[in-house]
């Protein structure tokens, strides 16, 4: 067992220097220019926008398969992003996510109303977090660490909601 997290870990760094190597400074594209993982320069802005849909009408438990009504869960992300330092070392900015979900046999296209109904479907501003990223190495400019802090926000309207 302990060999087995000694070969994991040795695995996981050799990734990341891989994955960190600082690349040759000729721009081919944009998409290299902009990897996730290069710091913004002061006054640039990054916005990424994620949705997932998830649907079920099957459920398992204790290992049997069963047919459940339709449930559906819906998970929005913004990512909000600028550079604040004037050599590329530290980001500022902010995440939020939004969730909705249906119940009770609805149609998966449900959530998109973002109904609060008691039992049959929730919807709002699930989280939102301060976060910063840091270019910690001058010689790997591509290398970043990101740090955020979540903060849910409507727990006590979910969780009346859910008993």
């Amino acid at each position: 067992m302990k060999n087995n997290k000694l070969i994991f870990i040795a695995l996981l760094l050799i990734t990341l220097r891989v994955s960190a190597q600082e690349e040759p400074e000729t721009e081919l594209s944009n998409i290299q220019n902009y990897t996730p993982s290069k710091l913004l320069e002061k006054g640039k802005w990054d916005v990424k926008w994620f949705n997932n849909l998830y649907t079920q009408t099957r459920q398992n438990g204790n290992g049997e398969n069963f047919d459940i009504p339709r449930s559906n869960f819906f998970t929005s992300s913004l990512e909000v992003y600028t550079g604040i330092s004037e050599n590329k070392k530290f980001n500022a900015g902010v995440i939020i996510e939004l969730r909705s979900n249906s119940f009770g046999g609805k149609s998966a296209t449900s959530v998109f109303s973002f109904k609060n109904e008691l039992g049959k479907s929730r919807s709002g501003i699930g989280h939102i977090a301060p976060s910063v990223k840091i270019a910690p190495f001058e010689s790997l400019p591509r290398f970043s660490i990101q740090s955020s802090f979540f903060i849910p926000v409507l727990i006590k309207k979910l969780m009346r909601m859910v008993i």
